[in-house]
């Protein structure tokens, strides 16, 4: 009797001392609340934002993350919830902002992030079914997103790959083209210089005479014979033609 009686006792006094400072700051809040009840989600977080100026506790943390939360402002009920987390000494408190916190993350894609936060949680609060439900869904789409990140990866390389290899292609395919017009280029120069030559040249006199250079002594000899031979035929021609007797048509 005397523990429960000292035990309330304490609690007015504190309640009191808690009142007098914070008086303003619980007509904030009950506004907020108002306010959240009705759906009113952006004069809740004005409320919220009002008690938290004159009184800053990790419950009013927690209730403007959720009125940030129904307003899709994502990042700020992160904070809010994240500042909650941190600075409760309730275990129930405590679980359920990281409870939130891990939904922001999700919402996001977050899906590491969400499912560290899941986690957290679940150990302030292991009987949570709906906890647990929450981690496996957002494990699996964490490794689903991996699964993605590693595909497009994947493609990103082969399509750099498939890109390598047609700007060698091409390369290569220029310098052949280059090559063949070189080679193009040098037949018709060689085509040209061999059209120019209307003349024998001096080289292709000396070829001709090239075998009288290279004849034989015998050959020489009878060659020198032929002519001799032929010589002394012309002289017998000559002498005979000048013995005949000459003739003439004249009548004396």
């Amino acid at each position: 009797m005397n523990r429960i009686a000292f035990f309330l006792y304490f609690l007015v006094l504190n309640t009191t001392f808690l009142f007098a400072q914070s008086e303003n700051a619980y007509n904030d809040i009950q506004s907020a609340q108002k306010a959240y009840e009705n759906d009113d989600f952006e004069t809740a977080e004005l409320a919220y934002r009002r008690a938290l100026e004159k009184q800053s506790t990790p419950t009013t943390q927690y209730n403007l993350g959720n009125s940030l939360y129904q307003q899709g402002k994502l990042e700020e009920a992160q904070e809010q919830f994240q500042a909650s987390a941190a600075n409760s000494n309730d275990p129930n408190l405590k679980a359920k902002s990281l409870y939130n916190l891990g939904n922001t993350h999700f919402q996001q894609q977050q899906f590491q992030p969400s499912f560290e936060a899941y986690k957290d949680a679940l150990m302030q609060n292991p009987q949570d079914p709906e906890l647990r439900e929450n981690i496996l869904n957002a494990f699996l789409k964490l490794k689903q997103q991996e699964q993605e990140q590693e595909q497009q990866q994947n493609k990103e390389n082969q399509e750099q790959k498939e890109n390598e290899q047609n700007q060698e292609e091409q390369q290569n395919q220029e310098q052949q083209n280059q090559q063949e017009q070189q080679q193009e280029e040098q037949s018709e120069e060689n085509q040209d210089s061999k059209g120019d030559k209307g003349e024998p040249s001096e080289q292709s006199g000396q070829q001709s005479q090239q075998p009288q250079d290279n004849m034989t002594k015998e050959e020489a000899q009878r060659l020198l014979k032929l002519l001799e031979q032929q010589e002394k035929d012309v002289k017998e021609k000559v002498k005979m033609k000048d013995t005949e007797p000459n003739t003439s048509d004249k009548d004396w």
